[in-house]
């Protein structure tokens, strides 16, 4: 088991992120809300950085790449189906989403690709019609779709696990502007930071972010070497994303104020465009359900635990 990833992998993450940063960072996803600018851009962005010649469904070092780009482009929040399209073995031009229900909702399904919808019992349909935006501030980006033939295969566990990326990289920069929003705002003469209260909040949000970050990597690990209980640890992985999730925007909102649900903070649009990573498949009760069924069947390992074939050798030399 690695659960590292190759220097020239995070040097690469890097790269992405600075060039998200260059072309505006959360800026892009405010002038796509506006219809000042659609997908073209930030597709032009990450092709220009040979991102869509990524083949993650080979494993090794694109597997890491495309990790690293998902998150890159959940810390600025970009304004394109990265995870989905990544995802994709079909070809250059398609994207994958996967889906529990026949109520299909896609983020960002009016983008120029040819999609397609997984079930977690991996059934495959080519997506025929999309409807208009459920609009509103938090789900002016996903679309209603139909699929009318569930007659391919396809394996979900790749784009729940760059979908978990993505979201890291939204937890993450939302601590990362808390925590400077903290240190900058002055009460009593001192800065917020300097609060015992505060800071423990900030702890909780390190050690939230810390733990889930260990997680996406250790489940990295675990899809790429199609471990049969892959997608046990892939559905863990979204649980812990989940929460993690909760707390560290909590606690953003919290410690910006009542500023920190305005527009004019970037928490809150960070905030606001977590909630279809957070709510599309399947929320955090739903995933948590779902881990509950999917233990009975095939438990988590750890140190504790034999497998069957373990159980069975210890029970017949008693």
């Amino acid at each position: 088991m690695k659960t590292q990833l190759e220097p020239e992998i995070t040097e690469y993450g890097e790269v992405v992120l600075d060039a998200f940063r260059a072309a505006g960072g959360l800026d892009l996803m405010r002038a796509h809300e506006g219809g000042d600018a659609r997908y073209e851009q930030v597709e032009g962005i990450l092709e220009g950085l040979g991102v869509w010649d990524l083949r993650p469904h080979e494993g090794g070092v694109d597997l890491q790449a495309a990790a690293e780009v998902c998150r890159a482009a959940g810390f600025f929040a970009a304004p394109y189906p990265v995870a989905e399209r990544l995802s994709s073995s079909a070809g250059e031009r398609t994207a994958c989403v996967a889906v529990t229900t026949d109520d299909i909702r896609i983020n960002f399904a009016d983008a120029p690709l040819e999609w397609y919808a997984y079930d977690l019992a991996g059934k495959q349909g080519k997506v025929n019609s999309i409807g208009p935006s459920f609009g509103g501030k938090l789900a002016s980006s996903v679309f209603p779709a139909t699929v009318d033939d569930w007659s391919g295969r396809g394996d979900p566990n790749l784009v729940l696990l760059l979908q978990s990326w993505t979201l890291l990289g939204m937890v993450q920069n939302a601590a990362a502007l808390t925590y400077r929003y903290v240190s900058e705002r002055k009460q009593f003469d001192k800065a917020i930071s300097a609060f015992q209260g505060v800071q423990f909040q900030l702890a909780d949000m390190a050690v939230a972010i810390q733990s889930i970050e260990e997680l996406c990597k250790y489940t990295l690990w675990s899809v790429e070497a199609h471990a049969a209980d892959a997608l046990v640890d892939v559905i863990a992985l979204r649980s812990a994303c989940l929460e993690s999730a909760d707390l560290v925007f909590r606690g953003a909102h919290q410690l910006h104020g009542a500023i920190g649900f305005c527009d004019e903070t970037d928490v809150s649009w960070l905030s606001r465009y977590s909630q279809p990573y957070r709510r599309l498949p399947m929320g955090r009760s739903q995933t948590d359900d779902l881990l509950t069924t999917l233990c009975e069947r095939s438990p988590l390992p750890g140190l504790f635990h034999f497998s069957s074939v373990a159980d069975d050798a210890l029970i017949g030399s008693r």
